[in-house]
């Protein structure tokens, strides 16, 4: 009885959410790549994934150290490598070459081959976690450059980094526990910090930018996750309903340079910046097969979003933005490849993990506008893991 009262109200308040939205003011920190979604659980991606898709994974009990994951991802790799200063910048890095590297004609070539508007340049995120029985620690961070082109010549292009901080905590607890039926509930809460540049930075004074002479907006939020996963079949299927970005509301002030939106001190003009709660669903198959495994995942993402939109616009192409899925293979426990879709564009990932130590390349596309297919972005994402697996 004690079971089905926790139940219900864990389901009521879960799904309660869909009737708590949140105008898009800006977006919520997530370490995983845009282009791609995470093919499963495994050590090389486990405690990311944990804190930032599905903490009900925790219920495996897994203990798991990460000291560090790095990931490094370039959006718009194809057209800048079509470039002449794009190609001779990346060949100069892949052969080493990085004496007297002259990394201005390939940032004017970066920012010309991204058009008009406001586009990701490049993103460094670096995440530290440990995981055991039922719970997941992890701290992650990420800098983010953008770049913004009024004409897409980019002789005009402005840019505006940008950083996150995240300490994480998760905690999976399990409700019932069966042959054929297992539902775990989980809740991450986190502490998130942000600071950008108050006015975009000329790509005329990029050479000679000193980050104490800008003004910087910095602010803080503590975002709350919380899911509900169901395994029937003896874990053959799993479903996850979860609620992200609950109290997601960053308290912001200004600061006179960089130095001082870290410590935050000598702030003005105090505001808020919203960042939108999502509900999302996940539904997975995985036999769980010796030597070669494959898997299946179907997520769909933001469904009240969803469900207001696919009146208003075309259901069609709703549907596609908000649909992921993807099919993965295992070999050995050591290389993992996969493909998939990701809000209606295609994605390849292959991994490769031995004693706890795994590297990953990833190649994928995403929407960069608010309507699918008026601006896909193709990126190139390399992530290297080092730490120990217990299991």
């Amino acid at each position: 009885m004690k079971k089905l009262i926790i139940t219900t109200i864990i389901l009521v308040s879960v799904f309660s959410a869909f009737a708590y939205p949140l105008d898009m003011n800006g977006t919520p920190f997530n370490s995983l790549e845009k282009a791609f979604i995470p093919t499963d659980a495994s050590f090389s991606n486990y405690i990311t994934y944990a804190l930032f898709k599905d903490p009900t994974v925790i219920g495996e009990g897994k203990f798991c150290v990460v000291f560090p994951s790095v990931s490094l991802t370039h959006y718009n790799t194809a057209s800048f490598l079509s470039t002449e200063a794009g190609a001779k910048f990346a060949s100069r890095i892949l052969k080493l070459q990085l004496d007297n590297l002259n990394w201005i004609p390939a940032l004017y070539a970066e920012a010309s081959s991204l058009g008009v508007g406001y586009n990701d340049l490049a993103t460094l995120d670096l995440g530290f976690g440990v995981s055991d029985t039922n719970w997941v620690l992890g701290v992650n961070s990420r800098f983010l450059l953008d770049c913004y082109s009024p004409s897409g010549a980019g002789t005009d292009g402005q840019f505006r980094p940008q950083a996150d901080l995240a300490a994480s905590f998760a905690f999976n607890v399990n409700l019932l526990d069966r042959d054929n039926l297992s539902m775990d509930f989980a809740i991450v809460t986190r502490f998130a910090y942000r600071t950008y540049t108050t006015s975009d930075i000329e790509l005329s004074v990029v050479q000679d930018f000193d980050f104490d002479s800008i003004g910087f907006t910095a602010g803080w939020a503590v975002p709350i996750d919380v899911a509900l996963g169901f395994s029937i079949l003896d874990d053959l299927i799993g479903i996850t309903a979860s609620v992200t970005n609950i109290n997601g509301i960053y308290y912001t002030m200004d600061y006179d340079n960089f130095k001082k939106s870290i410590t935050m001190q000598d702030g003005s003009n105090s505001d808020t910046l919203e960042t939108p709660v999502e509900v999302n669903l996940l539904l997975e198959y995985d036999p769980k097969l010796k030597y070669v495994d494959p898997k299946l995942r179907i997520e769909l993402t933001d469904l009240y979003r969803l469900s207001e939109r696919l009146l208003i616009d075309d259901p069609y192409e709703e549907i596609m933005a908000h649909v992921n899925a993807i099919v993965s293979l295992d070999v050995l426990g050591l290389v993992d490849l996969s493909v998939g879709l990701n809000a209606g564009y295609w994605q390849f990932e292959s991994a490769f993990d031995v004693a706890g130590n795994s590297i990953s390349l990833l190649y994928g596309w995403h929407e960069a506008s608010t309507q699918l297919g008026y601006k896909p972005v193709d990126s190139l994402t390399l992530r290297v893991t080092l730490g120990y697996d217990g299991n």
